[in-house]
């Protein structure tokens, strides 16, 4: 495990200098940049690490770490199953491939455009102010959308289990199903559900 910023920044700046991200390696050494470890460890042990640039969110990016190696996520999904295998993962339950295939869906995904993973309809948030729809069109969308939108689940597969997101990327809703391999090999499929919804980001 990495501990202290100092040795997480020297870690990730010196690999990502040697895997050719040379603009990565600077905004992860420099002190400016913001880091950010959750709290929650990945299922196997992988360590994720996001680092952020403001005002620049596209500059924003993740990277894994398993024992002393670097995995670059963002935009990357080949190197979130190395990661995974490199951990030694075995998912034992529909929980961890639930979270499997949540970090998948944020860790590599594009950082210019808003992503979430929702629970429900509630977790939408509705543009306001003089730029908002009417009432009426907003209350319409969320009739229609309640009965869509469900908390992550995972059914049991043979060699794994399948995972049902839906996820808020930008204005577009988009249901993501996701197989999970018991050793953290992942397919994806990712269907659009609503587009042009009235959130902040798109107004």
């Amino acid at each position: 495990m990495i501990t202290g910023d100092r040795e997480t920044r020297e870690l990730i700046s010196s690999a990502l200098a040697a895997e050719d991200h040379p603009d990565k390696a600077f905004l992860a050494a420099n002190p400016a940049s913001a880091i950010m470890r959750p709290s929650s460890v990945l299922p196997g042990g992988a360590e994720v690490v996001r680092f952020d640039s403001f005002p620049h969110p596209g500059a924003s990016f993740y990277v894994g770490v398993v024992g002393g190696k670097v995995f670059y996520l963002t935009e990357s999904p080949d190197a979130y199953t190395e990661m995974m295998r490199a951990a030694g993962l075995r998912v034992a339950s529909p929980t961890d491939a639930v979270a499997v295939a949540r970090w998948f869906v944020e860790t590599t995904r594009a950082m210019n455009v808003f992503s979430g993973v929702l629970r429900s309809v509630d977790d939408i948030p509705w543009a306001s102010g003089p730029l908002a729809p009417p009432p009426e069109q907003i209350g319409a969308l969320v009739h229609r959308l309640r009965g869509v939108i469900a908390s992550p689940s995972a059914e049991p597969r043979q060699g794994g289990h399948l995972v049902t997101l839906y996820v808020l990327r930008g204005s577009t809703l988009q249901r993501r199903t996701i197989t999970v391999t018991d050793d953290g090999g992942i397919q994806e499929r990712v269907d659009e559900v609503a587009k042009d919804l009235p959130v902040p980001i798109s107004m």
